[in-house]
């Protein structure tokens, strides 16, 4: 009676783990479906894909006599309100006790003067990564920890 008893218990707890992964699966089938429609709305294209829209558009301009389009890699830069921000900008922020890029972002932006939209905080970001990273490894700064608990200092 027990192993009978041990079975159902075992194929109870097998049938839960199965509608748990049933519905797992369920949402990541509903997050990427959501994704590609995202992807498809901001290529405007209704899910076709760049590269044959490129040789369409270059056999459309070849046939109507017109001049071979730019390359789809080389597009001009977004004129950005950010100053410059060099080297020696990041490593007047960083100051002898420990600190966060986060700290150290939020420190740029008040440096700044400046109330950066998401896109223009994001590319400081890039900015202040790439440059502690540089500052790193020139041995101008230092840092310990790893991840989100990296700290960085002035030696």
């Amino acid at each position: 009676m027990s192993n009978l008893q041990s079975a159902k218990d075992a194929l109870r707890a097998e049938l839960e783990h199965a509608r748990e992964g049933l519905a797992y699966y369920q949402s990541r089938v509903e997050a990427l479906q959501q994704t590609l429609s995202s992807l498809n709305s901001l290529e405007g294209k209704g899910g076709q894909d760049a590269a044959p829209a490129r040789g369409r558009r270059r056999k459309e301009a070849a046939a109507n006599g017109a001049a071979r389009p730019a390359k789809a890699g080389r597009a001009k830069k977004s004129q950005s309100d950010l100053p410059a921000t060099g080297k020696e900008f990041w490593a007047g922020l960083v100051t002898s006790e420990p600190q966060s890029s986060r700290e150290i972002l939020n420190a740029a932006v008040k440096a700044l003067g400046i109330t950066p939209a998401g896109d223009d905080l994001k590319k400081l970001a890039q900015r202040q990564a790439n440059a502690l990273h540089m500052l790193v490894k020139a041995g101008a700064i230092s840092d310990s920890g790893t991840g989100r608990d990296r700290r960085y200092l002035k030696q």
